[in-house]
């Protein structure tokens, strides 16, 4: 556990703080429910490796260069101030918003709870579910002192609403019926989402070897010109990471051209202005 802890610890640096202090106050309800240190040992030992690697992660020396050493322009205070109501708002709006599918999960709960009405749950259960909810929360808000936003970083909030949900569902759906129901919609939704993937990135993948073998055949201290991606920035691919000038010019040194130019797919234009950079999907 100290080592799992560790290897948690420097995971992310936003899910950490939430998560060792849900630990540690588990760890006292624990202590205060057997009076016994040695029952929750493990559960010192990872919290004591979630430190140590949310301290590894913080003090990393590649921090202090890390988004140009955009973390290192305002303390966490004065982020959030300076960010204000409105950009802390948008933040956990757009938690919310990611979590909107959840509604269709809710109501089949609801339905299935309102038609079999199902036993009440196990009190241990149903605490569970709302510190998993309240993690999710206290996670969105640790956001509020991050010097980037992204996508990206609502995974956590995304993933532990879902689990926590997904308990208080199931407990509903006693009747065979809404067994089948939400059986079918899981394997919907993950049949729907490996077509997207798996669509999306063959039609990537050869493009991206395209890519690679026009930028193998240039000479050195010669000009590439490559055609952007067919598929454009969206929820199932990242984008066209060439079409941001660092990065560019880092994929320009390491092949020893002079320049490496963009242009739309079947439309070379060499007075063609640069392209503008991909926006957040």
């Amino acid at each position: 556990m100290l080592v799992l802890g560790f290897a948690a610890g420097m995971c992310n640096e936003h899910t950490g703080p939430a998560l060792a202090a849900l630990i540690a106050l588990a760890l006292v309800v624990f202590y205060r429910r057997d009076r016994s240190i040695r029952d929750i040992a493990w559960g010192i030992a990872g919290l004591v490796g979630l430190i140590a690697g949310g301290i590894a992660l913080f003090k990393a020396p590649g921090q202090a260069i890390r988004y140009n050493g955009l973390a290192n322009e305002h303390g966490t205070l004065g982020r959030i101030v300076e960010r204000g109501f409105s950009g802390n708002g948008r933040i956990l709006v757009v938690a919310m918003l990611y979590c909107l599918p959840l509604i269709l999960w809710a109501g089949i709960g609801i339905v299935a709870r309102w038609r079999s009405r199902p036993p009440a749950q196990p009190r241990e259960q149903a605490v569970t579910q709302l510190v998993l909810a309240g993690l999710a929360l206290a996670i969105t808000f640790t956001l509020f002192a991050s010097p980037k936003q992204g996508p990206r970083l609502y995974l956590a909030t995304i993933v532990i609403a879902c689990a926590a949900l997904a308990g208080w569902v199931l407990a509903q759906c006693v009747a065979r019926w809404a067994r089948v129901v939400t059986a079918a919609l899981a394997a919907g939704v993950l049949a729907f989402m490996a077509w997207k993937c798996v669509s999306t990135y063959r039609i990537l993948g050869r493009e991206f070897r395209e890519r690679i073998a026009i930028l193998d055949a240039a000479p050195d201290n010669g000009v590439a010109d490559i055609p952007i991606y067919s598929i454009h920035r969206s929820r199932w691919s990242v984008g066209d990471d060439l079409l941001i000038d660092k990065l560019r010019n880092g994929v320009s040194y390491s092949f020893a051209l002079a320049l490496v130019r963009m242009h739309v797919r079947g439309h070379l234009d060499e007075t063609a202005e640069p392209l503008p950079p991909p926006d957040e999907p």
